[in-house]
């Protein structure tokens, strides 16, 4: 699965819930390193903690993807962000299969919860990459001191 570019599970109806859960994305970061495009809905109600997921998968999904969520559930949009842009540094676009002419509120609704996925996944980046940096030169500031003494 190393080489591994695109990956598509299409659903066999919009009436079931998804069985794939956000925990499943850190296998395919830790396993695909290579993938950009995932067509995959999955259950984004519950948020894995951010500081167990990143420390195993950062560094590992570093490849520009978008990702075709169908209409997946979600419940925090800046903590699926957050989540996301940890995992998948590079990912640029998310879409949502959401049938606006059906005039279900339920889906407008979780349409514009994409959107703010979509709108704070570059802010969560832009705070990661920071930290980062800040984390290197604190690291080398250590290092640099360790040896004067």
């Amino acid at each position: 699965m190393a080489h591994l570019e695109r990956l598509s599970f299409r659903a066999r109806s919009r009436n079931q819930p998804p069985c794939a859960t956000l925990t499943s994305l850190l296998h395919l970061a830790e396993h695909c390193p290579k993938l950009q495009i995932l067509e995959m809905m999955v259950d984004a109600s519950t948020v894995p903690s951010i500081e167990r997921s990143a420390d195993r998968a950062r560094v590992l999904q570093d490849a520009r993807s978008e990702w075709t969520i169908g209409h997946s559930l979600l419940a925090s949009p800046l903590q699926l962000a957050r989540f996301l842009s940890a995992i998948f540094p590079e990912l640029e676009d998310i879409n949502y299969e959401a049938e606006h002419s059906d005039g279900e509120d339920g889906n407008e609704e979780a349409w514009s919860m994409w959107e703010d996925v979509e709108m704070f996944l570059p802010k969560c980046r832009a705070i990661q990459e920071e930290e980062r940096f800040l984390g290197r030169q604190s690291y080398a500031r250590s290092c640099a001191e360790s040896l004067e003494v």
